[in-house]
Protein backbone atom coordinates (compact mmCIF):
# COMPACT_ATOMS: atom_id res chain seq x y z
CA UNK A 1 0.00 0.00 0.00
CA UNK A 2 1.58 3.58 -1.21
CA UNK A 3 -1.46 5.61 0.57
CA UNK A 4 -4.00 6.20 2.75
CA UNK A 5 -6.86 6.58 -0.36
CA UNK A 6 -5.14 2.65 -1.38
CA UNK A 7 -6.03 1.71 2.05
CA UNK A 8 -9.67 3.03 1.74
CA UNK A 9 -10.30 1.69 -1.56
CA UNK A 10 -8.67 -1.88 -0.37
CA UNK A 11 -11.10 -1.90 2.37
CA UNK A 12 -14.04 -0.87 -0.03
CA UNK A 13 -15.07 2.60 1.30
CA UNK A 14 -13.60 4.80 -1.61
CA UNK A 15 -15.14 3.77 -5.02
CA UNK A 16 -13.72 3.98 -8.35
CA UNK A 17 -15.70 7.46 -8.92
CA UNK A 18 -15.54 10.21 -6.03
CA UNK A 19 -19.31 10.07 -6.80
CA UNK A 20 -19.80 7.22 -4.31
CA UNK A 21 -17.31 8.26 -1.54
CA UNK A 22 -19.33 7.69 1.58
CA UNK A 23 -17.45 10.36 4.57
CA UNK A 24 -19.10 8.50 7.00
CA UNK A 25 -17.65 4.76 6.35
CA UNK A 26 -14.22 6.70 5.81
CA UNK A 27 -14.80 8.48 8.69
CA UNK A 28 -14.99 5.21 10.79
CA UNK A 29 -12.69 3.33 9.06
CA UNK A 30 -10.18 5.93 10.12
CA UNK A 31 -11.37 6.08 13.81
CA UNK A 32 -10.68 2.23 13.91
CA UNK A 33 -7.75 2.65 12.16
CA UNK A 34 -6.75 5.45 14.71
CA UNK A 35 -7.83 3.23 17.71
CA UNK A 36 -5.21 0.40 16.53
CA UNK A 37 -2.65 3.00 15.96
CA UNK A 38 -2.95 4.26 19.99
CA UNK A 39 -3.26 0.90 21.14
CA UNK A 40 0.18 0.02 19.32
CA UNK A 41 1.90 2.90 20.76
CA UNK A 42 0.91 1.83 24.47
CA UNK A 43 2.31 -1.37 23.51
CA UNK A 44 5.27 -0.26 22.37
CA UNK A 45 5.59 2.63 25.68
CA UNK A 46 5.67 -0.56 27.80
CA UNK A 47 8.19 -2.31 25.96
CA UNK A 48 10.79 0.59 25.52
CA UNK A 49 10.26 1.72 28.93
CA UNK A 50 10.93 -2.02 30.13
CA UNK A 51 14.41 -1.52 27.63
CA UNK A 52 15.07 1.07 29.16
CA UNK A 53 15.17 0.06 32.69
CA UNK A 54 17.02 -2.66 31.81
CA UNK A 55 19.75 -0.19 30.02
CA UNK A 56 22.31 2.23 31.46
CA UNK A 57 24.41 5.06 30.30
CA UNK A 58 24.19 6.49 26.41
CA UNK A 59 21.47 3.22 26.12
CA UNK A 60 19.08 5.08 28.69
CA UNK A 61 19.28 8.22 26.86
CA UNK A 62 18.03 6.74 23.53
CA UNK A 63 15.42 4.62 25.07
CA UNK A 64 14.12 7.91 26.34
CA UNK A 65 14.24 9.88 22.93
CA UNK A 66 12.41 6.84 21.73
CA UNK A 67 9.87 6.80 24.36
CA UNK A 68 9.49 10.57 23.75
CA UNK A 69 8.33 9.76 20.24
CA UNK A 70 5.89 7.17 21.02
CA UNK A 71 4.29 9.35 23.75
CA UNK A 72 3.96 11.86 21.03
CA UNK A 73 2.51 9.61 18.70
CA UNK A 74 -0.28 8.34 21.14
CA UNK A 75 -1.11 11.55 22.29
CA UNK A 76 -1.50 12.31 18.51
CA UNK A 77 -3.36 9.58 17.76
CA UNK A 78 -5.25 10.29 21.00
CA UNK A 79 -6.22 13.57 19.64
CA UNK A 80 -7.26 12.24 16.44
CA UNK A 81 -9.60 9.90 17.71
CA UNK A 82 -11.45 12.37 19.40
CA UNK A 83 -11.53 14.84 16.93
CA UNK A 84 -12.87 11.99 14.56
CA UNK A 85 -15.53 11.15 16.91
CA UNK A 86 -16.79 14.47 17.68
CA UNK A 87 -16.94 14.96 13.79
CA UNK A 88 -18.94 11.66 12.98
CA UNK A 89 -21.29 12.54 15.81
CA UNK A 90 -21.92 15.73 14.33
CA UNK A 91 -20.61 18.21 17.27
CA UNK A 92 -18.15 19.82 15.00
CA UNK A 93 -17.28 21.46 11.84
CA UNK A 94 -15.85 18.60 9.57
CA UNK A 95 -12.40 20.75 8.84
CA UNK A 96 -12.36 22.03 11.53
CA UNK A 97 -9.37 21.11 14.37
CA UNK A 98 -9.19 20.54 17.77
CA UNK A 99 -6.34 21.28 20.30
CA UNK A 100 -4.99 18.56 22.24
CA UNK A 101 -6.70 20.58 25.12
CA UNK A 102 -9.87 20.59 23.76
CA UNK A 103 -9.23 16.53 23.11
CA UNK A 104 -8.85 15.88 26.97
CA UNK A 105 -11.65 17.86 28.05
CA UNK A 106 -13.82 15.94 25.59
CA UNK A 107 -12.54 12.89 26.38
CA UNK A 108 -13.13 14.20 30.83
CA UNK A 109 -16.73 15.03 29.13
CA UNK A 110 -17.59 11.62 27.43
CA UNK A 111 -15.65 9.47 30.15
CA UNK A 112 -16.56 11.58 33.42
CA UNK A 113 -17.60 8.65 35.58
CA UNK A 114 -14.59 6.92 34.35
CA UNK A 115 -12.48 10.52 35.19
CA UNK A 116 -13.60 10.44 38.52
CA UNK A 117 -10.51 8.19 39.31
CA UNK A 118 -7.73 10.60 39.59
CA UNK A 119 -5.28 7.72 38.63
CA UNK A 120 -7.26 7.99 35.08
CA UNK A 121 -8.09 11.72 35.07
CA UNK A 122 -4.35 12.57 35.66
CA UNK A 123 -3.27 9.89 32.97
CA UNK A 124 -5.25 12.19 30.47
CA UNK A 125 -4.18 15.19 31.22
CA UNK A 126 -0.76 13.85 31.25
CA UNK A 127 -1.63 14.52 27.45
CA UNK A 128 -1.21 18.24 27.38
CA UNK A 129 2.63 17.71 27.95
CA UNK A 130 3.37 16.35 24.56
CA UNK A 131 3.20 20.17 23.61
CA UNK A 132 5.98 21.00 26.24
CA UNK A 133 7.95 18.36 24.00
CA UNK A 134 7.33 19.69 21.09
CA UNK A 135 7.31 23.30 21.64
CA UNK A 136 10.16 24.45 24.48
CA UNK A 137 13.18 22.79 23.49
CA UNK A 138 15.42 24.80 25.99
CA UNK A 139 13.92 22.32 28.93
CA UNK A 140 15.05 19.10 26.66
CA UNK A 141 16.29 17.41 29.92
CA UNK A 142 12.90 18.22 32.45
CA UNK A 143 10.52 17.23 29.31
CA UNK A 144 12.09 13.84 29.25
CA UNK A 145 11.82 13.67 32.70
CA UNK A 146 8.06 14.44 32.85
CA UNK A 147 7.60 11.90 29.86
CA UNK A 148 9.65 9.30 31.37
CA UNK A 149 7.55 10.14 34.99
CA UNK A 150 4.22 9.78 32.39
CA UNK A 151 4.71 6.71 31.39
CA UNK A 152 6.10 5.16 34.67
CA UNK A 153 2.76 6.59 36.54
CA UNK A 154 0.22 5.68 33.94
CA UNK A 155 0.81 2.60 31.43
CA UNK A 156 -1.99 0.62 32.67
CA UNK A 157 -4.41 3.92 32.61
CA UNK A 158 -3.37 4.71 28.77
CA UNK A 159 -4.60 1.59 27.59
CA UNK A 160 -7.72 1.64 29.68
CA UNK A 161 -8.13 5.39 27.79
CA UNK A 162 -7.99 2.90 24.42
CA UNK A 163 -10.28 0.63 25.53
CA UNK A 164 -12.69 3.33 26.83
CA UNK A 165 -12.90 4.81 23.49
CA UNK A 166 -13.11 1.71 21.63
CA UNK A 167 -16.35 0.25 24.01
CA UNK A 168 -17.57 3.80 23.62
CA UNK A 169 -17.44 3.56 20.02
CA UNK A 170 -18.32 0.32 19.64
CA UNK A 171 -21.30 1.54 21.84
CA UNK A 172 -22.25 4.26 19.38
CA UNK A 173 -22.03 2.39 16.26
CA UNK A 174 -19.36 4.51 14.93
CA UNK A 175 -16.70 2.07 13.87
CA UNK A 176 -16.02 0.25 10.57
CA UNK A 177 -18.57 -2.26 9.65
Amino acid sequence: MTSFSEALKNAGITPTSSAGYDKKTAGAFTLEMKLYEMKEHVAALRRIHTKYLSADGEDQFDYIDSLANRYGYMVIAFQDIIATIIKLTGRLDKNADISIRRAIAEFQSLFEAECESRMLDDAVTSFADRNEVVHAYENYRSNMDTILENIQNYQDEYEEIQKLIWDYCKTKNILAK
